[in-house]
């Protein structure tokens, strides 16, 4: 008989400490979830700022290649000399062809730029 309450009071005492360990893990419950929902909400934002970093690149880029082009059409003017006429029609041809990509790359700027809070 004296080993049975041996027994049950080691069981009773691994139940009492097991209710202890579910109310522990009750009250972390709560808690574990506002941290998964804020690591969401710091995982969503990170998104839209690799996003937006992506967009700033495609547009610096794309200004990038606007101004080598431009370099690169009026060196080529430059090199070639000849007639005067001519030259001015090339240079007045390079003007108009960066005057359209430069409204192209400001409206791609102003699509892709954040309104001021």
């Amino acid at each position: 008989m004296r080993a049975e309450k041996s027994w049950m009071g080691i069981l009773l005492g691994i139940w009492e400490e097991l209710q202890k360990l579910n109310a522990l893990l009750a009250a972390m419950l709560p808690l574990a979830k506002e941290l998964i929902k804020k690591m969401t909400a710091i995982s969503d934002e990170l998104d839209v700022l690799k996003q937006s970093v992506s967009t700033l690149t495609t547009v610096e880029q794309s200004a990038v290649a606007l101004l080598d082009g431009l370099t690169s059409k009026i060196q080529a003017i430059i090199d070639a000399g000849g007639d005067p006429t001519k030259t001015l029609a090339d240079i007045q041809a390079v003007v108009t062809s960066v005057d359209a990509d430069k409204d192209e790359l400001a409206a791609a700027v102003a699509r892709n730029t954040p309104a001021a809070p």
